[in-house]
């Protein structure tokens, strides 16, 4: 337990340097607390705490499955830290160490392929560029049909989830359509199963998007897990 808690810590500080790296909080209400209301730590400070845990967790968590994700988030910590204090690491890099996944160049053949599938799926003759923008173009739901969209789509997901997954009583999603955002789609847990979730009508929105985001942002998203968390 002592290493979960350090781990929350680190976590805790890392919100504070950072706010939108650590998206929502469910740990214990009075470990937040004793982070907020002391002095806000600097960035080497809060890498050396990740790195310092990083190396007792070796030796004190013995259950394999929970010392390797501690040990990844830790060292995706760690290296974020190393960005925000200014050290610029390649991209490739980068991403492997925060993510824990291999960057690698996709094969010429793969694209060559792609494009046979969509020459033969795509109505319409002729180049493959032009005939899918078209396609698309057809796939654009209108602004004022946005809602009736999302508002079925979600409907159903949540059935599915619900039955699937399960669902703490009372949880409820809120979708509100706004304009002048640098996002396609944004949730905000509210706290108490409610979330917030806004969808840009700027940008064009195509019907296989329009599920995304309701599957990504609420159900069974974002919003789920946060509901889930929380009745925990």
């Amino acid at each position: 337990m002592a290493v979960g808690r350090d781990y929350l810590g680190v976590v805790l500080q890392l919100r504070r340097l950072v706010p939108a790296w650590v998206e929502r909080y469910t740990g214990p209400p009075e470990l937040w607390a004793a982070v907020e209301a002391g002095d806000a730590a600097s960035i080497g400070a809060v890498r050396e705490s990740a790195d310092e845990l990083a190396n007792r967790i070796f030796s004190e968590e013995n259950d394999r499955e929970r010392r390797g994700w501690l040990l990844a988030q830790l060292g995706g910590i760690s290296t974020a830290l190393r960005w925000l204090a200014g050290e610029r690491l390649d991209y490739r890099t980068l991403f492997e160490r925060c993510h824990g996944a291999s960057v690698a160049l996709v094969a010429d053949d793969q694209f060559e392929q792609a494009h046979a599938l969509l020459e033969r799926a795509l109505p319409g003759k002729g180049h493959v560029g032009p005939r899918y923008r078209a396609w698309r173009a057809n796939q654009l739901i209108p602004v004022d049909q946005l809602q009736v969209g999302i508002d079925l789509l979600a409907g159903e997901m949540r059935r599915l989830c619900r039955q699937r997954f399960g669902l703490p009583d009372g949880e409820a999603v809120n979708w509100e359509l706004a304009g002048g955002k640098t996002w396609a789609g944004n949730a905000d847990y509210l706290g108490q199963l409610q979330t917030l979730v806004r969808i840009n009508t700027d940008l064009p929105i195509s019907a296989h998007r329009l599920l995304e985001l309701a599957c990504h942002k609420a159900y069974p998203g974002h919003h789920s897990e946060n509901a889930c968390k929380d009745a925990l």
